[in-house]
């Protein structure tokens, strides 16, 4: 299920033209919902990674909201749809969503990355938004097991 927001290809990729609020606004109520969704921050890189490989693509294209991570994306968005549209920054979004969710008192999780760059960002997480609620968890540089699978959901 896919947000209400409407959607332009870009070099053949689906990016969601949606506002930087609009996008907060519809995680966090994905988030309230405990609903597991998944969001793509479509920069330059991730539409011609996408545009060039069949896989990757699909990723990007079943994602629940992709959004204009990247001032060209955004650009050629706004070109398309035939109306302002402004950059859905990453770090910004992510950012913002994390004030949200101490605000909103809805917890957190991360997935991803190597040990040592979890730590520095929980350690950061942690000095900037004391009453977050935040996990983390940086699994194996290979595919997960089923078990493994199961014990991190």
């Amino acid at each position: 299920m896919h947000p209400i927001h409407p959607k332009s290809l870009v070099l053949g990729v689906p990016v969601d033209a949606v506002s930087f609020v609009a996008a907060q606004d519809q995680v966090m109520t994905w988030g309230h919902a405990h609903n597991s969704r998944y969001v793509v921050l479509a920069n330059v890189h991730v539409i011609v990674t996408a545009s060039r490989d069949p896989d990757f693509s699909a990723v990007v294209a079943t994602a629940d909201m992709v959004t204009p991570d990247g001032a060209p994306v955004a650009w050629v968005l706004g070109k398309l749809i035939h109306a302002a549209q402004e950059r859905v920054s990453g770090p910004d979004l992510t950012w913002a969503l994390l004030e949200r969710c101490e605000a909103e008192q809805l917890p957190v999780y991360f997935y991803g990355s190597a040990p040592e760059t979890l730590a520095r960002l929980a350690q950061r997480i942690q000095v900037t938004f004391p009453k977050l609620a935040a996990s983390f968890e940086a699994p194996p540089f290979r595919s997960v097991t089923a078990i493994e699978d199961a014990e991190s959901i």
